[in-house]
This record gives C-alpha cells, structure tokens and sequence, in this order.
C-alpha cells in the first residue's frame, strides 16, 4: 500500500506527463498551421498575370490543405454558373 506521500508524489508526477503531452499537443497544432501558412503564402507569392491558372493553384491547394476528395471552384459566367 502506498503511503500518503508516494500517493502524493505518483499524483504530481501524472499532472506533470499530463502537461508536457498537453504542450506537445500544442506544439505540434501550432507548427501544423505553420506549415499550412508557408505553403498558401508560397502559393500566393507564384500567382501571374493568368487569374484562371491562379484560381486553379488556390483551388488545388486548399482541397489539399482541407484534406478534400474533389476541388472545384465555380462562377458565374455569361450569366450561367461555369465550374473550373
């Protein structure tokens, strides 16, 4: 059986492995978003002068960064709707 200090002692040191993986978790997320940053700031500075192409990188690059199954951007065009 343990004694009151070892209960004490074994509960200080599960509230410290709890802290260090919740700060792990945090560390990870933050360099995940920082990641997803530098590739839509990487994306944005290889824009040109053609705004279909530019839409079709965007586009691309979100379902990727979204985890999506299908990419697909729409518009109106001539008054009907027009998907690229």
């Amino acid at each position: 059986m343990l004694s009151s200090l070892e209960r004490s002692q074994t509960v200080e040191q599960s509230e410290r492995d709890d802290s260090a993986r919740q700060a792990e978790i945090v560390i990870n997320k933050k360099k995940e978003i920082e990641a997803k940053l530098t590739k839509i700031n990487q994306c944005l500075l290889n824009f040109r002068t053609d705004p279909i192409e530019n839409i079709n990188q965007l586009t691309s690059l979100l379902g990727e960064l979204l985890g999506a199954s299908c990419k697909l951007y729409s518009f109106l065009d001539n008054g009907g709707l027009r998907a690229v």
